[in-house]
């Protein structure tokens, strides 16, 4: 199986700081401005793996600074809570959204949303609101859902 990489650079000199080893199949990423942390999907289906994986980089060292398994081999889009320890995670595999906790990398929740279509691809948090937004397609339709909780 191949591997992947996040190449790191110095933004004045474009000289190589560093770089992440990552499985084959990154996709969606997200970025924590607070933590500086960047939360990237790798594995999963695309590796020919039964597990997708969220790889934590510590962007002020260049360093992994963790994992989370995900119980699925099929993860689209991530939304982080910028007020507290969650990220929702939109797990396609399983027709639902599970929220983890960043600071654990720990599973907190699982959502389904199975009843409101298939294929769920893209996700939008409206913090301020108490608002979770996931697009999904069914039968070439585009549908949506929407979670309000505190």
């Amino acid at each position: 199986m191949a591997t992947r990489e996040i190449k790191i650079y110095e933004t004045d000199s474009y000289k190589p700081a560093g770089s992440i080893k990552l499985k084959e199949g990154a996709d969606a990423s997200a970025y924590d401005p607070s933590t500086k942390y960047l939360y990237v999907v790798n594995g999963g289906k695309d590796a020919k793996l039964p597990n997708a994986y969220i790889t934590v980089v510590d962007t002020t060292t260049g360093k992994a600074a963790g994992e989370i398994k995900v119980d699925s081999n099929d993860v689209e889009g991530m939304a982080i809570e910028k007020s507290g320890p969650r990220i929702f995670v939109v797990i396609r595999g399983n027709n639902s959204i599970e929220v983890f906790d960043r600071t654990k990398f720990s599973l907190m929740a699982t959502w389904s949303i199975a009843e409101e279509g298939k294929k769920p691809t893209a996700i939008a948090f409206d913090e301020d609101a108490h608002r979770l937004f996931c697009r999904t397609t069914r039968s070439g339709k585009i549908g949506g859902s929407g979670f309000r909780f505190r």
